[in-house]
């Protein structure tokens, strides 16, 4: 039975390889030779590519503009910078010396905006505390980067009181500062401890 089977399917093979080769053989073509024929028509022209890549000039930069997106989590960061330093001028204020409050400003002290170093050096000074902590973190504020933040330190470090050799020194060290507001507040605090420069 499977030789009755097997026929049928190998003459519907003879018949379709006799198909696709006999026009083969009528236009002598072989299935291996490549058509050499060229179409020089201007419709298939294709420029030669460079053998050797020319340095290109460098584009110029383009300046993009700050997305929507960009400019409402700027404005979002500006305002919890606002809050930060709202916050700890509040706290200052309260006159409130417990500790939460002032590890609080002690770490608003090594925030990323100088406004609410700024602050809370000024709580600090407010609050009259004259721990080793809180001085050592206003000493550190008076080499901020920031004027504003030095300014702050050093009225605080004035109304605290404290005659300590290393706070002295560290006043008399802003009397060289580059801002006036700067050495004026060192020179106030300097005259408020009663010592002479």
């Amino acid at each position: 039975m499977t030789k009755h089977a097997n026929q049928p399917f190998l003459a519907f093979l003879k018949v379709a390889l006799l198909g696709v080769s006999f026009p083969l053989f009528l236009t002598s073509h072989n299935w291996a030779q490549a058509n050499t024929k060229q179409d020089n028509s201007l419709v298939y022209a294709q420029t030669p590519a460079k053998s050797t890549p020319q340095a290109s000039q460098p584009a110029e930069v383009k300046k993009t503009t700050p997305t929507q997106q960009e400019k409402q989590e700027k404005k979002e960061k500006d305002d919890y910078s606002d809050v930060r330093g709202s916050a700890a001028k509040a706290l200052g204020n309260l006159g409130n010396t417990s500790e939460t409050v002032l590890q609080g400003l002690l770490g608003c002290l090594k925030d990323d905006d100088s406004g609410v170093r700024g602050n809370a050096a000024g709580a600090l000074g407010k609050l009259g505390n004259t721990s080793e902590t809180v001085l050592q973190g206003l000493l550190g504020c008076l080499k901020d980067d920031d004027d504003y933040v030095r300014y702050f330190a050093a009225e605080a470090l004035g109304k605290l009181g404290n005659t300590s050799e290393t706070v002295l020194q560290g006043l008399v060290g802003c009397l060289k500062d580059d801002d006036s507001g700067v050495r004026l507040r060192a020179a106030e605090a300097l005259g408020k401890l009663g010592k002479p420069f």
